[in-house]
């Protein structure tokens, strides 16, 4: 698409998956293990580059969920805490302290009378649907909340927006948000009706990765449980605990507390969900399918970026900007075409004593939809920092589109292999 001299009248910018904790270092000057926002510069400049675009008129700035991690945050020394009102507020103060460039980069962006900031709820900020956590963060950001405003999901353009946690143990029941004093848990006062997973988070993912830095920062997380089973059984056996443990805990001996979601039917439907559940494509294909005028549908959720054709329309994925890892390994040597399975063979058991590289991702993915001067397009790209400038990914056919800025080559990065985001 070639630039036009008439003014694109609006620019929609989503991002995802942010998952800001309580900040890079503890109060003891020690790294934080469980935080995995570190891009806090990044984000200022991305917001820096949005507003100076001369030829937006509005600019529509979404995160689309899991911006924020309060399983990750503690309070008053436990993660393992039930989400009350006054625990959130707590929590998400925690979180601002913690990310100070971010928070005032967000406040001035939104000092811009051009601009809309939209807040899309996801399975790790549920929190964000008590008031007193909203009014934390409209507090810190100094708005009254006239261009700031918070969804589970948005229809813009033909184009569905939402966070993609549609798994039985990570979806939201809109219909069942709290639990309320007097009905069938024990509460003593509205509690928040969290996903299993995020007790789960909160129980497990933050003891296990104090042990295994990785945990919850692969895009594929089968070699964890390859080097569990053949090398660190140290570490499989503390797992296993953890989560028998957890499972019982909440099960059977929860009796002043609530029985978190450890139902056996919710167990039923999440190990039915890994067997024959299906993925965000599938989901994408629905919505087209089902709701009049969606031509593309936009999520976030399991940090893979990519933007693929489905039956009907179109699918991107907003990846992640929190921290992450790929891994590769070396491949056995090659050899002739009447071997390739012999190859592939051992190229799998060498796995199980061959250590992979990690590498870190370094990619930021953006899906960016211009609407105006009688055109509308949507795609997925790399925001360069560098550079402060947006290049292409791929669209859903395949193909490179243009840069938005004039004169910019149409490749990624010098030394950003491509290979990092690949569907």
């Amino acid at each position: 698409m070639t630039r036009s001299d008439q003014k694109n009248k609006e620019l929609t910018a989503t991002i995802s998956d942010l998952h800001l904790s309580a900040g890079a270092k503890q109060s003891n000057g020690c790294l934080n293990p469980l935080e995995d926002f570190f891009r806090d510069q990044e984000f200022a400049l991305l917001l820096r580059a949005l507003k100076e675009r001369a030829d937006i008129e509005h600019v529509r700035f979404q995160l689309l969920g899991d911006i924020f991690d309060p399983q990750m945050v503690e309070d008053k020394g436990k993660f393992d805490v039930l989400p009350y009102e006054s625990v959130c507020e707590r929590q998400m103060r925690r979180i601002i302290e913690g990310h100070p460039i971010f928070f005032d980069a967000l406040a001035e962006f939104l000092n811009d009378e051009r601009v809309e900031v939209i807040i899309l709820i996801g399975n790790h900020d549920f929190f964000l649907e008590w008031d007193g956590v909203k009014k934390c963060l409209l507090d810190r950001l100094g708005s009254n909340g006239q261009n700031l405003r918070f969804s589970y999901h948005e229809v813009h353009q033909g184009v569905w927006y939402t966070h993609g946690n549609i798994e039985p143990n990570n979806a939201i029941l809109l219909t069942e948000r709290y639990l309320l004093p007097g009905g069938k848990q024990r509460v003593h006062e509205p509690l928040l009706n969290y996903p299993y997973s995020s007790y789960l988070n909160a129980a497990l993912t933050s003891r296990l990765r104090c042990v295994h830095s990785y945990i919850g920062r692969l895009k594929y997380h089968g070699y964890i449980i390859k080097e569990a089973a053949t090398r660190n059984w140290r570490f499989m056996i503390q797992t296993l605990f953890l989560v028998l443990k957890n499972f019982f805990s909440h099960r059977f001996l929860a009796i002043w507390e609530v029985r978190r979601k450890a139902r056996l039917g919710i167990n039923l439907k999440i190990l039915w969900w890994l067997v024959f559940g299906g993925d965000l494509e599938t989901y994408a294909e629905k919505i087209i399918r089902v709701v009049p005028g969606i031509k593309a549908v936009v999520c976030g959720h399991d940090h893979k970026a990519r933007a693929v054709k489905v039956k009907g329309g179109e699918f991107f994925n907003t990846g992640a900007w929190a921290l992450l890892y790929d891994i590769y390994w070396d491949d056995p040597l090659g050899a002739p075409w009447g071997f390739r399975l012999l190859t592939r063979a051992f190229s799998y058991l060498s796995h199980l004593w061959h250590r992979p590289t990690f590498v870190k991702v370094e990619l930021l993915p953006i899906v960016l939809a211009r609407s105006g001067a009688g055109k509308e397009s949507i795609g997925l790209y790399h925001f360069s920092s560098k550079e402060g400038k947006f290049i292409p990914w791929a669209d859903a056919s395949g193909t490179a589109p243009d840069t938005l800025e004039t004169g910019m080559s149409s490749t990624l990065e010098t030394g950003v292999d491509r290979r990092f985001y690949t569907a």
